[in-house]
């Protein structure tokens, strides 16, 4: 009888291609955080020149509007650095806190729904007696916000599903590359289904690359689900996708859960 050998070396085959993802994730994030910090230092410069050209320059100058166009662009340079940063790693110097995720995921649920189709129906899911993580709760709410509308895209013809739950999930439900730092802690996890048109393996791969996408031009700047996992991961937690093409497709935001004797906790949710 083979059947345990062929699903051991199933398990190490799996646990290789996590592992070889997570090293690749891990060293693109290096490089992206690299060039967003050079960029940055060039940015400022044409900044402080463009500035100091506008005090400079008499209101009536014709040059002024020019220089107004400059410091737009510069400034739109700086918002695309910041994400780059935060799909690299977490360098917003937020303040993580105890977050209460069930009453985040319902604030953020209420500025969602607005912004999906009718035709899409929305669920929520929240187990109970799910306690706090340590974090940042605009930060998760990005990430959330993000993965609605991740969802929301992947719909055909704007006609679907999608479930927002949040349950606690053991060692044995982590990614490997998770499980090595779980350290016996119990972790939750916020997942965002949907029935979409799914994903193939090869997408899925690259689903959280700086700047893959797979919507047509002018629809997507391939940055959403790079900031969500840089985010995440900047909190200790991780991100997974589950996903087959024509079979909708569920992320999973996983994140330790606060020591339950850490009764002083100061929750934040706005």
């Amino acid at each position: 009888d083979v059947t345990d050998l062929k699903l051991a070396q199933d398990e190490a085959l799996r646990l290789d291609a996590e592992l070889r993802q997570a090293h690749k994730m891990e060293s693109m994030g290096l490089l992206v955080g690299g060039v967003a910090h050079d960029f940055n230092k060039i940015l400022t410069p044409i900044l402080a020149i463009a500035e100091l050209a506008l005090m400079t320059l008499p209101p009536e100058s014709p040059v002024q509007r020019d220089l107004h166009g400059i410091l737009h662009a510069v400034e739109r340079a700086k918002e695309l650095v910041g994400s780059l940063l935060a799909a690299s790693r977490n360098e917003s110097g937020v303040e993580h806190v105890p977050v209460d995720l069930a009453a985040m995921i319902q604030d953020t649920m209420e500025l969602a729904r607005p912004t999906l189709p009718r035709t899409v129906e929305l669920e929520v899911d929240l187990a109970p007696d799910c306690g706090p993580v340590l974090g940042a709760s605009t930060q998760l709410q990005r990430v959330l916000l993000n993965l609605l509308a991740n969802a929301r895209d992947a719909m055909v013809d704007n006609h679907g599903r999608i479930v927002v739950s949040l349950r606690r999930v053991g060692e044995e439900d982590l990614p490997a590359r998770t499980r090595r730092r779980a350290k016996h802690r119990a972790w939750l996890a916020l997942s965002v289904a949907d029935t979409g048109t799914g994903m193939a393996p090869a997408v899925a791969e690259r689903v959280f690359e700086p700047y893959f996408t797979t919507k047509p031009p002018g629809k997507g700047s391939g940055l959403g689900l790079a900031v969500a996992h840089g985010l995440v991961l900047g909190m200790g937690g991780d991100i997974q996708v589950h996903s087959a093409p024509g079979l909708g497709a569920r992320f999973d935001v996983l994140l330790p859960e606060m020591p339950r004797r850490a009764k002083d906790f100061r929750t934040c949710t706005t």
